[in-house]
């Protein structure tokens, strides 16, 4: 689906799929001692729980769950259609952007499956 900026704005919420929750296992919980697997999978679905993705209409680009903001960074929010809007979070750690329909927006990154974001409407 084509896109324009504006039509990116928002505040969207993580959708917790099958292959979330498999990678969150994979990477987080197995490789913590077994004595703590149980606190680090609460805290670990806690964050995907509350996990947003917010775009407002100057380009900035915020990715937080709750209060905790993980990276807050410029986009360019300029006129035109768009298939995709790539940028990095960090240096070196690529993310692709793709809206899928109105209210549905994919972020991709290497190594990780992709992130499903829906649209809150309140």
């Amino acid at each position: 689906m084509t896109f324009s900026f504006a039509q990116l704005v928002g505040r969207y919420s993580l959708v917790v799929s099958p292959e979330l929750l498999a990678f969150v296992e994979r990477t987080f919980i197995d490789p913590a001692p077994v004595t703590e697997r149980e606190a680090v999978r609460a805290e670990a679905l806690a964050e995907a729980a509350a996990a947003q993705l917010v775009i407002e209409p100057d380009g900035t680009l915020i990715s937080r769950a709750g209060a905790v903001e993980f990276y807050r960074i410029q986009l360019p929010a300029g006129p035109g259609r768009l298939e995709q809007l790539a940028f990095e979070k960090a240096p070196g750690q690529s993310v692709v952007l793709r809206m899928l329909d109105a209210d549905t927006v994919v972020a991709a990154q290497p190594g990780k499956p992709d992130a499903v974001f829906r649209r809150e409407t309140t």
